[in-house]
């Protein structure tokens, strides 16, 4: 039996909870990209789990902690990532941005009185590790 990926946290992350980017995101199309000093867009939001596993040749590998994410997006100043053609058609909507654990930081936790900080955040870093190594085993990683 392989291994099993395992996320190295004792929190799950959630709807709702808020994460920090390890590297900014700055789509080419976006407004602020005309402005040299904006950083892009560094937070985001957690709105749906996208899955808990990788299927390799058809043998699932995981549990039931997440694995990939959708995150609504903010920069620094607070500002919303909506798609600049929805903003021209009147319909502020914010964009869906998926990204892999690897690439977060947990940042605030939501709870029923409001975020906790997060002083230590967990290292999900480990979860790509662990990936890679099963995935290695089908095909050359590095």
């Amino acid at each position: 039996m392989r291994n099993q990926p395992t996320v190295p946290t004792a929190h799950i992350p959630t709807t709702g909870d808020i994460v920090k980017l390890k590297e900014p995101y700055k789509p080419a199309d976006f407004p602020q990209t005309r402005n040299s000093d904006w950083l892009g867009f560094s937070y985001g939001i957690v709105v749906e789990i996208l899955s808990t596993q990788m299927i390799v040749n058809g043998e699932a590998y995981g549990n039931q902690h997440p694995r990939n994410v959708s995150l609504n997006l903010y920069d620094a100043t607070g500002q919303m990532m909506i798609e600049p053609t929805f903003v021209e058609a009147g319909l502020y909507i914010p964009t869906y941005v998926d990204f892999h654990l690897s690439e977060l930081e947990l940042y605030k936790i939501a709870s029923e009185t409001g975020y906790i900080p997060v002083a230590n955040p967990p290292d999900w870093e480990q979860i790509w590790e662990q990936e890679k190594a099963v995935l290695s085993e089908f095909m050359d990683l590095k």
